[in-house]
């Protein structure tokens, strides 16, 4: 399936250029007139991760995603190698490390409360656990940050600034 998708997406490619029109003309034009994306803010403590996630909101970012270092941990899945910078893979054999749901889980709830003191509550903020926590711990997790989660988000499954674009 991959080489059929390679093979295809090579041949819009080709129509385009020599139509000298760009391929979602070809596909029926533009879908929208923007679209939102977030920037990755980490650190390796709380202050750390707000003033990245300043960085971010300063830039203009509309939606933040939010992960941070955990106390007790040596390293984070999440957490960027550099300012405004994330890239997760190594090179060679994939990353070994300790991992606490307990420690996680007592920890991203502080970050939240912190970010939602330091930015409102309006400002989207994403988060990402990835494979890490059972599906109880996840619900449980959920249910705690709830409270501090985007009223936008509680409004709606999209910003007003999506709507227009999505509608």
């Amino acid at each position: 399936m991959a080489s059929i998708s390679a093979v295809d997406t090579a041949l819009w490619d080709i129509k385009g250029k020599a139509l000298n029109v760009p391929v979602y003309q070809l596909l029926g034009g533009a879908s929208r007139e923007a679209i939102l994306v977030y920037g990755h803010a980490s650190g390796k403590d709380i202050d750390d991760t707000v003033a990245a996630v300043a960085e971010y909101a300063k830039l203009g970012y509309k939606a933040i995603r939010a992960q941070s270092g955990i106390p007790g941990l040596d390293s984070t899945y999440g957490v960027g190698r550099g300012k405004m910078f994330y890239e997760p893979a190594e090179k060679d054999v994939p990353l070994e490390s300790a991992w606490s749901s307990e420690l996680y889980m007592n920890f991203v709830p502080r970050l939240f409360e912190r970010l939602r003191k330091e930015f409102g509550s309006e400002l989207p903020l994403l988060h990402d656990v990835h494979h890490r926590l059972t599906p109880i711990e996840a619900a449980r997790l959920g249910k705690e940050l709830e409270p501090l989660s985007s009223l936008l988000a509680r409004r709606s499954p999209l910003p007003p600034s999506c709507k227009k674009v999505f509608a």
